[in-house]
């Protein structure tokens, strides 16, 4: 195979042996391949500076006219390579996961701010209940338990992680905008699910939700 191009987004790529990336033929098909970094013509580039996670060291893998051995052939030639796995595709409930994670994290907080200020208990039990609802949707979904599809959930858990970030950036007041407060961090990292391996559909709702069109 002969690799030309790049991959813009490849976590830990400035320390790995070998990366797996995707491209695309002449033909429309596509193919995933293990692409050893030290293959001439490879070059990994610094990553740049993200908004959060920057020590998942994600960013570039430039190819000019690498050769690559058939035997490093993941999957493909085909057409829609990524949804032929069970694991890989994009929009998936990997993602989702992370983000009910993260929410956790930060409605966790908001509740541990209620205990000595009673005005925070009622969003915080709110919020509670609701990212409860979406653990047990996720748990049903990835058990093939449910007709609630991986694209709702990801819309779902994109609108209450963002939520859940700011709520306790809110109830950490002025202390969580000073770097290194938890909260701060937690908005940077919610912002991820915006952009990382967002479905079309999810990202048109998550704007329609931002918008106030959902209100309309």
């Amino acid at each position: 195979w002969l690799l030309d191009g790049y991959s813009p987004w490849v976590t830990g790529a400035p320390a790995a042996d070998t990366v797996v990336v995707g491209a695309t033929l002449s033909d429309g098909r596509e193919v995933l391949i293990a692409l050893p970094t030290n293959l001439p013509g490879v070059h990994v580039p610094q990553p740049a500076n993200l908004i959060g996670l920057n020590a998942s060291q994600t960013g570039p893998v430039e190819c000019e006219q690498v050769e690559v051995d058939a035997r490093y052939l993941l999957a493909g030639p085909q057409h829609d390579v990524m949804k032929s796995g069970s694991g890989a595709n994009t929009g998936g409930l990997q993602t989702s996961t992370l983000a009910v994670g993260l929410a956790d994290a930060a409605i966790g907080f908001i509740e541990g701010e209620s205990d000595p200020r009673r005005e925070l208990v009622g969003p915080a039990a709110t919020m509670r209940d609701e990212w409860q609802s979406l653990y047990d949707e996720l748990l049903a979904a990835a058990e093939g338990r449910t007709a609630c599809s991986a694209s709702e959930v990801r819309r779902r858990a994109n609108s209450l992680v963002l939520r859940a970030a700011q709520a306790a950036l809110a109830a950490a007041k002025g202390a969580g905008y000073i770097v290194g407060h938890p909260a701060g961090r937690w908005c940077r990292e919610a912002l991820f699910f915006l952009v990382w391996s967002c479905p079309q559909p999810v990202m048109e709702a998550n704007l329609c939700e931002l918008a106030g069109m959902n209100d309309l």
